[in-house]
């Protein structure tokens, strides 16, 4: 599927010419339309190179196919027209005197829209009417720009209208870990009511197109997606200071525009110890936290990497530039920090279609690189290879994905060189690591009854691991979301934490932690809490909580209690029948019938599953090692 929304390639600098020319044949003291004045249309790439001529295009970036112009004096439109060819032969018989020139390209024709009064043009609205949509969508029409020139005839030469898309370019650079893939990409809310020479933004529900989406296929692990953004500058809210908060799910202080604001949204499935699709939400804007514009003619950068067990790593990379195209390669990201046995992508981003090779340099410390796993975007000739001596990576270094594993603790530079230039990611591994866990009081209730959920931090330092504690409170921090829909399921979220039901009904919940002392976004993911009008069973794991050594193992049990009439029955072993599945556990392993072993100090969740008469039962415990 081509959506115009979704081009996964990297384009060249997108620059057109607009040139005028007037003139007159003979000196006339009293002129009446003695001079043709010819316009063409020129884009303007603040800060970007010199301008070229691209007025016959097939690029979506530079493509034309219709412009409608208005000239106003004094105030007052004083000509108009519309093009669909020919333009490079635009012209107006004007007297002499000082005019504005005002252009609006790719919107159809706009010549009846344009006011009488060149006071009335900032509230001049252009409804988008759809990406792909045959003849109408700006798939089909290009990329809407506009532009206005002064221009006084009778003196002024050429010029150059300073011609705006009223469109960024937005690039989501995503990584996520070895067991998993990217499913979709979406960009949601985009803003429909574009004002070309006025200030765009979403006022209300009626102005917000429907999502446009880019599947990323079955087997992609990483990838650099690009979306053209309409324009939605809807401010900057200083009750958000960190990223957390920057979300459909975590903005509370924005104003009642929740809405209105244009968000990214990645679905990535197949997480190792992570049931079903994993959904991250993201508003854009110019920064990570708290501003909201997606501004015309810009371009933004958003990169997100995902840990190897599905743990959101808080790498938000923002990047807003005035430059819509331009040669550019840097390491990404700049800097990291790392819990020991932590893993993560050092990538060499390019920018546009373009490829140079060069080495990778590690230069001591405890990261050592891993060069098994990288991903190409563009393929440069000879299919270079690599080799790994834990110092140094060779090979081509443009686009490409490497992995490094923390050992830890200390530090470390990365440094990848390619031609004149060279670029550097500083590592720091901490001596302690930190992991969230979300848990329940119990994963069965009454129709009525509440059930509470709980976050745990849990800190290992010098092989000890903490009792975790209870960070649910901490809302500034810590966010207790649902993974389904609400409106359409019955279970909710009462308060932060909360669960009830008026109807039987399950839902799966997950949590985040900012930590923001270690630039990390802790995720704790799949726990399913049910409810029904009358309980029928209940699933126990016993031996929760209990702390095993390295090297050694804790033994679990399950038992069943089935209930009739809502009165229990006698416990029954089950061990040797539930699907056990271990959670967060890095090294925590299940070996059988419950029995879970580790080769580090760490925390986990051990999860357990038992079906009997249609009904599937659910059950999870913490296990703790030390070393």
């Amino acid at each position: 599927m081509n959506h115009l929304l979704n081009i996964a390639k990297q384009l060249f600098p997108a620059v057109l010419l607009l040139g005028t020319a007037c003139g007159k044949t003979e000196p006339d003291p009293t002129p009446v339309h003695d001079a043709a004045c010819r316009f063409t249309l020129a884009l303007d790439e603040p800060g970007g190179p010199d301008t070229r001529s691209l007025l016959v295009s097939a690029d979506i970036e530079q493509k034309i196919t219709s412009v409608t112009l208005g000239v106003y004096q004094g105030g007052l439109l004083a000509e108009k027209a519309h093009f669909d060819t020919g333009f490079d032969q635009m012209s107006f018989p004007l007297e002499d005197g000082v005019y504005t020139a005002y252009a609006l390209v790719n919107m159809g024709d706009m010549s009846g829209q344009l006011p009488d009064r060149e006071s009335a043009l900032p509230d001049l609205c252009y409804n988008i009417p759809g990406y792909t949509e045959p003849g109408t969508g700006i798939e089909y029409r290009g990329i809407p720009m506009a532009g206005k020139l002064d221009y006084t005839v009778g003196v002024t030469g050429n010029g150059t209208i300073p011609v705006r898309r009223l469109l960024a370019k937005v690039t989501a650079v995503l990584s996520c870990g070895w067991s998993g893939v990217i499913t979709s990409v979406k960009v949601c809310q985009l803003n429909g009511t574009l004002k070309p020479f006025g200030t765009s933004a979403a006022a209300s529900q009626a102005d917000i197109l429907p999502i446009q989406e880019f599947s990323a296929g079955g087997d992609a692990a990483s990838g650099s997606f690009v979306f053209y953004v309409p324009e939605n500058l809807q401010g900057t809210f200083s009750g958000i200071t960190d990223s957390h908060g920057k979300s459909p799910e975590g903005s509370s202080g924005v104003n009642g525009k929740k809405a209105l604001l244009t968000y990214l949204e990645t679905e990535v499935k197949g997480i190792s110890g992570v049931e079903g699709t994993i959904v991250y939400r993201s508003f854009l804007g110019a920064d990570a936290t708290s501003n909201f514009d997606i501004r015309r003619n810009c371009r933004y950068t958003w990169t997100l990497r995902f840990l190897p067990d599905g743990r959101l790593y808080n790498d938000w990379k923002h990047e807003n530039r005035l430059k819509w195209s331009e040669y550019r390669y840097a390491m990404e990201p700049s800097s990291l920090v790392l819990y020991p046995g932590e893993s993560a992508f050092v990538t060499v981003q390019r920018h546009e279609d373009r490829y140079v090779n060069g080495v990778f340099h590690a230069d001591g410390g405890p990261v050592r690189p891993w060069a098994s796993y990288f991903n190409w975007s563009y393929y440069p000739p000879g299919n270079p290879s690599f080799t790994n001596d834990n110092s140094v990576i060779v090979g081509a270094l443009n686009g490409n994905n490497y992995s490094i594993y923390a050992n830890g603790p200390g530090s470390r530079r990365i440094t990848a060189t390619g031609e004149e230039n060279s670029y550097s990611c500083d590592v720091l591994v901490r001596d302690y690591s930190r992991k969230l866990i979300l848990v329940a009081d119990r994963p069965r209730a009454r129709v009525g009854e509440l059930v509470y959920l709980r976050a745990l931090l849990f800190t290992t330092q010098n092989g000890v691991t903490s009792t975790g504690e209870d960070v649910t409170a901490d809302q500034s921090r810590t966010f207790l979301y649902r993974e389904e829909s609400e409106s359409l399921n019955p279970v909710k979220m009462v308060s932060n934490g909360v669960l009830s039901a008026q109807s039987a009904g399950e839902d799966r919940f997950s949590a985040r932690y900012n930590c923001t002392e270690d630039d990390h976004f802790l995720g704790a993911f799949g726990v399913w809490v049910t409810f029904e009008d009358q309980l029928t069973g209940n699933l126990t794991i016993n031996g929760a909580g209990a702390v095993g050594t390295t090297g050694g193992g804790i033994q679990l049990s399950a038992s069943f209690t089935p209930y009739s009439g809502g009165v229990p029955g006698s416990p029954v072993d089950v061990s040797s029948s539930v699907q056990w599945r271990i959670q967060d556990g890095d090294n925590v392993v299940h070996i059988q019938d419950g029995y879970v072993t580790s080769s580090q100090a760490t925390a986990a969740v051990a999860h357990a599953s038992y079906s009997v008469g249609g009904i599937t039962y659910r059950a999870h415990a913490v296990v703790r090692f030390n070393r």
